[in-house]
């Protein structure tokens, strides 16, 4: 599931990401090293490696991270991206609703007050 909050991860982010722990693969890649080749914040990766399970694995005892392999995408790259293109834009259109009722609701707020 798609975390809402203000740290979501972008479409083009994410297929940096993969790309780089592909390169890397069996072996696994660093927080830095991966910083490095995607230009991405360290901290920011670090909230993205964590928060995103279902699409990286931390390798035991070391630092390192790959693809997750074992989880529901078996390490697919095109089946995380496509996945992750469809809750982001799920998340938009419940977005876009709730700007939809909160504009309802001032409009019907304001006119009941000069009414």
């Amino acid at each position: 599931m798609l975390h809402k909050d203000l740290s979501i991860l972008k479409v083009l982010e994410l297929s940096k990401i993969l790309e780089t722990l592909d390169s890397h693969a069996p072996k696994g890649v660093g927080v830095f090293s991966i910083s490095k080749e995607t230009c991405l914040d360290p901290q920011t990766l670090r909230e993205y490696l964590s928060k995103y399970k279902d699409y990286f694995v931390k390798l035991p005892n070391e630092q390192s991270y790959q693809i997750n392999r074992f989880g529901k995408f078996k390490g697919s790259v095109e089946e995380i991206i496509q996945y992750h293109e469809k809750e982001l834009e799920s998340v938009k259109s419940s977005s876009n609703w709730l700007l939809y009722f909160l504009f309802i609701s001032a409009f019907v707020s304001l006119s009941a007050s000069f009414v």
